[in-house]
C-alpha cells in the first residue's frame, strides 16, 4: 500500500503514452513497454515533468521484473534537485533492490542516513525505509539491531499491521525469545504466522515435541503443492524432533523438507541446509553407534555394523555410513563409507537432489563430487540431462573419464566433450576432445564426421584455440574421404581466421576448394573461395583478392551474382 501511493506521483492527467504503456504491461510484454520509455522519454533538461513521468514509469516497470541492478545503477546515476516526492520513490525502490541484491549492509547505511540524518520525508515513505531498515538487519543475521528497530517502529507507529507482527515474532524467535513471539503474534492468521506459532510453543514448552512435529509433517502434507510453505513446517518437525532427540524423525523431515536450494536468511526461523543434514547423520549415527556398545575408532565395526543393516534398515545404515564418511581415520574407509551412503541416499525418493546439496553445491561441508562412486556419478549425470540439467550434468561427468564397461568408448567419450562444452565449461570440453582424438588413432569417416559438430560447439564458444588443435590432431592422418577432408580444412580455416591468422586462413580456405577428388565450382567449393577472399582482405593482400573474386564471379551462376560484382567493385575502388 504505501508503495502504491509512492508510485502515484503526478497530480495531473497521464501523458497520451501511458495508456500505450499500461496496454503493453497487460498484454505481458513489459520490456517491449521499456523499449517505448527508451525511445520516447524526453531529456530532462527541456521537459522535466515529462521525464520524471517517464522516469517514475520505468523505475514501477522495472521493480515489477524484479531487474533489481538495473533499478540500482539507474538511481544513482539521477541528477540531484529532483522534486522530493520522486527522491521518496527512487530511494525506496533503491534500498529495495540493493536489499534483494543482497547487499544488505549497503542498504542499512543508506537507510540510517536517510531514517536518522536526512531531510524529512513524507510520512509513510519514512515509515517504509524503517521497515526495510528492519529486514536488513535481518538478511545480515543481526538479530539485535533489528529487535531494537522493531522495538522502536512498534512504539511510533503500533502493531495493528499483521504482517508487522508476524515480522516481530520472526525476530523475537531469532533472539530466542518465544513466549513474547507467541504474545506479538497475537491473533495474527496466515500461513506463515500459523508455522511460528506452532514452533514458538515447541520452543516455549507449551506443546510437546512429538505433538509439534506430528502436526508440522501433517501441515507439510497439505502443503506439497507450495514448496515454501511445506518447507517452513519441515523445519518445525526438525526442530521438535531435535529437542525431542528423536535422530531418525530428524533425518527424515531434512531428508524430505531439504529444499532445492537455500532459502534467504530472511526465511529464518525456516532455513534448512545441507549441514543440518550432515549433522543430523552424525548425530544419529554416533547414537546408534552408542547403542552398540562401538568406540570411536572402531571404524571396521561401524562399517559392518552399516552394511548389515543396510537391507532392513536403509536410514540406520546411512547415518552410520554418513558418520563415519566424515569421521574415519583411514582414507579408504572414508572413501568405501561415502560411495556406500551416497549409494543408499539415491535409492530414496529425493536421492538426486540430496545428493546434488550434500555433494555437488560450492563449499559443500563434508562431500565432494570426488566422494562419488563413478557408477553413480553416471546415474546421476544421466538422471540429469534426462530433466534438461546440463551443468550438474557436465560436473558430474568432469569427475568420470572412464567409459562404463557396456558403452561404446567412442560415442560416450565425444558425447562427455560435448556436454561438457554446451555447459559452458568450454576447456574441459576441448581438453576431453583433443584427448578422444589423441587416443584413437583410427577413425572411420563416419566417427570424424561426428567429431565435426563438437569442434563446431567450441568454435561458437569462441574457443578457437582448443577446436584448432583438434583439427591439427585429425588433419594429420591421412584421409580418404575428400569430403570429410574438405570440411576440416575449412573448420580449420574458421578457427584460423578467428584466431587473427589470415594468410593461413586463406591459405586453408582455398585448399578445401581446390581439394583433389571435391568439386571447386559447387556450392562448397565457390563460399570456400568467397571466405578466402575475406581472408586475403584482412591480410592486405588485395590484388590476390580482386583475382580470386574476379573468377569467382564467372563460375557463380548469374541470378546470384550481384553481391558479388558490387564487391568486386567496392575492392577495385579501393585499389585506387
Amino acid at each position: 500500500m504505501l508503495l502504491a501511493c509512492l508510485l502515484c506521483l503526478a497530480p495531473h492527467a497521464a501523458y497520451a503514452a501511458s495508456s500505450e504503456l499500461d496496454a503493453l504491461r497487460k498484454a505481458g510484454t513489459p520490456r517491449l513497454a521499456l523499449s517505448v520509455i527508451d525511445a520516447e522519454q524526453p531529456a530532462l533538461a527541456t521537459d522535466r515533468t515529462g521525464w520524471l513521468e517517464w522516469e517514475r514509469a520505468r523505475l514501477e516497470l522495472l521493480r515489477e521484473l524484479e531487474e533489481w541492478t538495473a533499478i540500482e545503477a539507474r538511481v544513482a546515476n539521477h541528477p540531484t534537485g529532483l522534486p522530493r516526492r520522486f527522491t521518496d520513490l527512487s530511494r525506496t525502490l533503491q534500498a529495495e533492490a540493493a536489499l534483494a541484491n543482497g547487499n544488505a549492509a549497503i542498504t542499512q547505511a543508506r537507510l540510517r542516513s536517510l531514517v536518522w540524518q536526512g531531510q524529512p520525508a513524507a510520512p509513510e515513505t519514512l515509515q517504509r525505509w524503517r521497515e526495510l531498515l528492519i529486514h536488513a538487519y535481518l538478511r545480515d543475521d543481526l538479530t539485535e539491531d533489528a529487535h531494537l528497530a522493531m522495538l522502536r517502529y512498534r512504539q511510533d507507529y503500533g502493531d495493528s499491521d499483521p504482517a508487522l507482527r508476524v515480522l516481530g515474532a520472526r525476530i523475537l524467535l531469532r533472539a530466542g525469545r518465544p513466549t513474547a513471539a507467541l504474545a506479538a503474534l497475537g491473533d495474527a492468521a496466515d500461513p506463515v504466522a500459523d508455522a511460528l506459532r506452532l514452533l514458538a510453543e515447541l520452543r516455549a514448552g507449551r506443546t510437546q515435541a512429538d505433538q509439534v512435529g506430528e502436526a508440522a509433517m501433517k501441515q507439510a502434507g497439505v502443503l506439497a503443492d507450495d514448496p515454501l510453505g511445506a518447507t517452513r513446517y519441515w523445519a518445525v518437525a526438525v526442530a521438535a524432533a531435535t529437542l525431542g532427540e528423536q535422530g531418525a524423525a530428524r533425518i527424515t523431515a531434512l531428508e524430505t523438507g531439504l529444499p532445492i536450494t537455500d532459502l534467504p536468511a530472511s526465511e529464518a526461523p525456516f532455513t534448512l541446509t545441507p549441514d543440518d543434514l550432515w549433522q543430523a547423520y552424525r548425530v544419529h549415527g554416533e547414537t546408534l553407534a552408542n547403542r552398540a556398545q562401538l568406540l570411536v575408532g572402531q571404524d571396521m565395526a561401524w562399517f559392518e555394523l552399516a552394511e548389515a543393516r543396510a537391507a532392513e534398515e536403509p536410514l540406520v545404515a546411512r547415518a552410520l555410513f554418513a558418520t563415519l564418511a566424515q569421521r574415519a581415520r583411514d582414507a579408504e574407509r572414508r572413501a568405501a563409507s561415502h560411495a556406500a551412503f551416497a549409494t543408499l541416499l539415491a535409492a530414496t525418493p529425493r536421492g538426486a537432489m540430496l545428493i546434488g546439496r550434500l555433494y555437488l553445491e560450492d563449499g559443500a561441508p563434508a562431500g565432494r563430487v570426488d566422494d562419488l562412486p563413478p557408477s553413480l556419478r553416471l546415474q546421476l549425470a544421466d538422471a540429469a540431462l534426462d530433466s534438461g540439467d546440463t551443468a550438474t550434468a557436465a560436473l558430474l561427468y568432469r569427475a568420470i573419464d572412464t567409459p562404463p564397461q557396456e558403452a561404446d568408448a567412442f560415442a560416450w567419450r565425444l558425447r562427455r566433450a560435448r556436454l561438457l562444452s554446451e555447459a559452458d565449461a568450454i576447456d574441459a570440453g576441448g581438453e576431453a576432445l583433443l584427448a578422444l582424438v589423441r587416443t584413437q588413432p583410427e577413425r572411420a569417416a563416419a566417427e570424424i564426421e561426428a567429431l565435426l559438430p563438437a569442434v563446431v560447439d567450441l568454435q561458437q564458444a569462441g574457443a578457437h584455440a582448443a577446436a584448432d588443435e583438434v583439427l591439427k590432431a585429425l588433419l594429420a592422418d591421412p584421409q580418404d574421404d575428400p569430403a570429410t577432408h574438405r570440411a576440416l580444412l575449412l573448420a580449420l580455416a574458421t578457427s584460423r581466421e578467428a584466431l587473427g591468422q589470415p594468410l593461413s586462413a586463406a591459405r586453408l580456405y582455398l585448399h578445401g576448394a581446390l581439394l583433389p577428388g571435391t568439386d571447386a565450382d559447387d556450392t562448397m567449393g565457390r563460399k570456400a573461395r568467397h571466405d578466402a577472399v575475406g581472408a586475403l582482405v584482412a591480410a592486405g593482400l588485395q590484388e590476390d583478392a580482386i583475382a580470386l573474386l574476379e573468377g569467382l564471379v564467372t563460375v557463380t551462376p548469374k541470378k546470384a551474382r550481384g553481391p558479388l560484382e558490387a564487391e568486386l567493385a567496392q575492392l577495385r575502388e579501393a585499389r585506387r
